[in-house]
């Protein structure tokens, strides 16, 4: 988990809230790690953020985020050739599933790791991607999915109109697993889902940490084992059934 101070090398916007981030990094990370980033030492933003791994290839780290907070707005303000601080990768990422059909679900910034899991799974996925409106970051899906699904709340473009749960449904029966990120409501919509039809889900959890090492507890989530387990530590990937979504 090494610490280093990167040139950032791009920093655009891709929709009204959301920025992708691309800086150097040479040791490679698994698909559903993530990194704490943290201002330069002279910010008033003192606290990290995680942000999970967009895309990494050849040395160069994509990391995609929705600005939200005074965290990510700072983020958001920084260009080429300013520094950020990198800590990671950090976390239990995604196991590589077994020979079959495999669905990704994601919900709105829920699509950012799913892509670096498809690019690196060993066979095609379909992708079931779901939006409040307009659709951000599709373009290089379609390069490693069998097929891309969208759906959005308000129908935008022409595309369903509806919950990106609602389109896993008809298809559901033909996937040996399902790997989801997104709003909680989603991922327990998913789960339920794939309980009902018998199918294997794995959720990547998106909850607020501040350290990333397991120290703080900020991010513990409920499990059926009966304790909280570190999202940041033993996460952020898990089995849908190990977790109280309601909880």
């Amino acid at each position: 988990m090494p610490y280093q101070i990167s040139k950032i090398l791009a920093n655009a916007a891709v929709s009204s809230d959301v920025m992708l981030m691309r800086t150097a990094w040479s040791e490679k990370p698994k698909p559903g790690q993530f990194f704490m980033l943290r201002m330069p030492e002279n910010s008033p933003v003192l606290l990290a953020r995680p942000i999970s791994v967009h895309d990494w290839e050849n040395g160069i780290l994509s990391l995609l985020y929705q600005v939200v907070g005074r965290g990510t707005g700072a983020f958001s303000r920084l260009r080429p050739g300013d520094k950020i601080g990198l800590w990671g990768p950090l976390g239990n990422g995604f196991n590589f599933p077994d020979p079959g059909k495999i669905a990704l679900v994601g919900g709105g910034i829920g699509i950012a790791p799913l892509y670096y899991l498809a690019k690196n799974i060993p066979a095609k996925a379909t992708a079931f991607l779901g939006y409040r409106s307009e659709p951000f970051a599709l373009e290089n899906f379609g390069g490693f999915c069998e097929s891309v699904k969208i759906s959005s709340e308000s129908g935008f473009g022409g595309h369903f109109k509806g919950f990106v749960t609602e389109l896993l449904e008809r298809e559901i029966g033909a996937f040996k697993a399902i790997y989801c990120c997104g709003p909680t409501p989603m991922m327990k919509a998913a789960a339920e889902l794939c309980g009902k039809y018998g199918v294997p889900a794995f959720v990547s959890l998106e909850n607020k940490m501040a350290c990333g090492i397991g120290a703080c507890l900020t991010c513990t989530c409920a499990n059926s084992s009966g304790r909280h387990a570190r999202t940041c530590l033993e996460g952020p990937v898990f089995r849908a059934e190990e977790v109280f979504f309601d909880a």
